[in-house]
């Protein structure tokens, strides 16, 4: 049931990305850097928020499938989590969606063919070294190496 208060904070929320806000995956550090939040309910409500949710550790190659791709402290470019509205607008939002059926990452053309989305290179290969598709692709095999010894 909606309550006056879940509006108005829905409300204040959609100053601050809406429910994108609180979908990421950003550590409480990363929570002050991405989101300017002016008002103190709010900021207070999504630094708890960032603190019981952040999920610091990969434990599967089916758990890195499932992160959300924006506002997540495990993906970054520039040492900060990533937001790229055109794909988010195209309803890319899971790491998972970055991998075909035999969940290796897609190749820039078929990304640019399965979204329609046209993106230079360096931004599909995530524009910097520091944690290029590489990284995720270790975290990937990490993260298998790791279920199959469960």
């Amino acid at each position: 049931m909606e309550t006056v208060g879940n509006f108005f904070f829905d409300a204040e929320l959609q100053r601050y990305g809406g429910k994108l806000a609180i979908l990421g995956n950003l550590n409480p550090k990363d929570m002050h850097s991405v989101k300017k939040v002016s008002d103190p309910f709010v900021k207070e409500s999504l630094e708890i928020w960032s603190e019981i949710s952040f999920e610091e550790t990969v434990t599967s190659d089916k758990h890195l499938r499932s992160l959300p791709l924006w506002h997540n402290s495990l993906i970054k470019i520039g040492n900060k989590p990533v937001f790229y509205q055109d794909w988010f607008l195209k309803g890319i939002s899971k790491v998972s969606q970055l991998k075909d059926d035999s969940f290796n990452f897609l190749s820039h053309t078929s990304f640019q063919n399965k979204y329609n989305l046209r993106v230079k290179p360096l931004t599909f290969f995530w524009n910097d070294r520091s944690n290029p598709p590489s990284k995720l692709q270790e975290t990937s095999r990490t993260a298998t190496r790791a279920s199959h010894r469960l």
